[in-house]
Order: C-alpha cells, then structure tokens, then sequence
C-alpha cells in the first residue's frame, strides 16, 4: 500500500498572497479566534488537551490534533489542526491553521509543519 500525503490548507491569515503557494487565500475576518478554538476544545470531553514542549495539542481518538502556539512563538497566536484520513488504502493528512500573527511568521509555521508531515508520511513507510 503506497501512502500518500494530501495537504488541504484551509489558513486564515492576515496580509496578501505572494509568490509562495502555501495553500491559502488570505485573512479572513469571520470565524472563531485562535482563544475560542481553545477554549471549546478544553470543554469538548473526546478531546485529550495537554500541554508539550511549550506547545498546548488538543487530540482525539478519530486522529485529529491541534497544535497551539505557545505565547513566545513568532505566529502567535494561532494552530494548526491536522487530520489523519485513510481513503481506498491511502493514508492523507488533511491541515488547516489560524494565525493571528504576520504573514512571514504564518508562512514559517505552515511550512513547518509541511516539513513534519512529510516526515510522518515518509516514516509510514509512504
């Protein structure tokens, strides 16, 4: 079974597009803030919310996980939320974020956990 690795960005980001395809369209003003997703998640029981390496995750038994900026981050606040999906043998990590912070900061921690992803693909056997 060859694994594959689908990256489906859904970022809300402040300032423009440039030349780096990352995924995303911009800022979007509408939605719930990076503190609400937080706060919703504590509240939500099928979520484990803990804290590690400064980072706080929020994860689920269905492979869903967010990771939240600790407050000395360049792109805080914001997370990234990824989900593992298997479809017809395959398995995808789907991602989004919401970032607060500026654009060069958000780019640097969308590409960050591209390069992560990569990897957990890759040690999958993908």
């Amino acid at each position: 079974m060859k694994y594959l690795l689908s990256l489906l960005f859904i970022i809300l980001l402040p300032g423009t597009v440039y030349g780096e395809d990352l995924g995303y369209a911009g800022y979007n003003k509408e939605g719930q803030s990076v503190g609400e997703k937080l706060s919703e998640l504590k509240g939500d029981k099928s979520f484990n919310v803990y804290e590690q390496g400064g980072w706080t995750i929020a994860s689920s038994q269905d492979g869903v996980m967010y990771s939240f900026t600790p407050e000395n981050h360049p792109a805080h606040p914001a997370y990234v939320e990824r989900r593992v999906i298997e479809r017809e043998g395959a398995v995808y990590i789907d991602m989004s974020a919401r970032c607060g912070a500026s654009k060069a900061a958000c780019d640097d921690l969308v590409r960050s956990f591209q390069e992560l992803n990569k990897k957990i693909i890759q040690n999958m056997g993908g």
